[in-house]
């Protein structure tokens, strides 16, 4: 799981600057795009380590659940405010951070261990 944060983090951090190098738009929209794909991420992350925890797997399991019905609320509240304050021509800025940090969860998971 730390992993595919870090990895997350990482692209966090790149979609900017590939932003900025290829003067795709603004950086500050690439870094928005990232985080809107981050935050629901890190919440489930912690809510996966939390279930771990719990020594009633059936409890677990339940509460996982619930927690992937949340984390899709909060993608999707998030994409929607910030698409509705994304300023006009940003759109490739803001999905390029979107897209990076995406799929750097799937990379992360493929370097992560079993």
């Amino acid at each position: 799981m730390r992993r595919i944060v870090g990895t997350q983090l990482a692209a966090l951090g790149l979609a900017p600057l590939g932003v900025w190098l290829l003067q795709l738009g603004s950086e500050r929209q690439a870094l928005i795009g990232g985080l809107v794909a981050l935050a629901p991420n890190l919440w489930m992350a912690r809510r996966v380590h939390r279930a771990g925890e719990n020594p009633k797997p059936l409890a677990a399991a339940g509460g996982l659940f619930g927690a992937m019905i949340v984390k899709l609320l909060i993608a999707v509240g998030l994409l929607a405010l910030a698409l509705r304050q994304l300023p006009e021509g940003q759109g490739v800025a803001f999905f390029v951070g979107f897209i990076a940090v995406h799929l750097a969860h799937r990379v992360g998971a493929v370097l992560a261990p079993a």
